[in-house]
């Protein structure tokens, strides 16, 4: 055990909520992690399909019991990656840049896809890409 001091927040639940309202109504479905770190509000999105572990699950011959405890247990195991970061940068304007992860082999790292603007400008802009192709050409 240790402690230490806790840092300020900097950025609100309300923006928080922002995100998470504009995932449930751009993202289309997709199952995703918020992480809130300093002035960094980061997407991550889960890299196996939820519908096809249900289906995998569904098919699986066993009692409803066993099924609800092997889906849980399949939730446990999925794994996330970063996607899209809304970094503030401007905390009097409260105005936000946005990145994406880049995953291509030489760069694995964030990139810059639009300039500084409030965070539901970001959202509504960027969010409506992830999970899809169109991702994939943002810069």
């Amino acid at each position: 055990m240790f402690l230490r001091k806790i840092p300020p927040q900097l950025i609100t639940d309300a923006e928080r909520q922002v995100v998470v309202d504009g995932m449930s109504r751009y993202a289309s479905g997709e199952a995703y992690k918020i992480d809130v770190k300093g002035t960094v509000l980061a997407i991550y999105l889960a890299d196996q399909d939820r519908h096809a572990l249900a289906r995998f699950v569904e098919e699986y011959p066993s009692d409803t019991q066993d099924k609800e405890r092997m889906m849980q247990l399949l939730q446990r195991q999925v794994h996330y990656s970063p996607m899209l970061q809304f970094i503030l940068v401007d905390v009097q304007q409260r105005l936000f840049a946005v990145q994406r992860y880049c995953f291509r082999g030489a760069i694995d790292d964030w990139i810059n896809i639009g300039l500084p603007n409030t965070l539901a400008h970001g959202v509504k802009t960027f969010v409506k890409h992830l999970g899809k192709a169109s991702y994939f050409e943002l810069w």
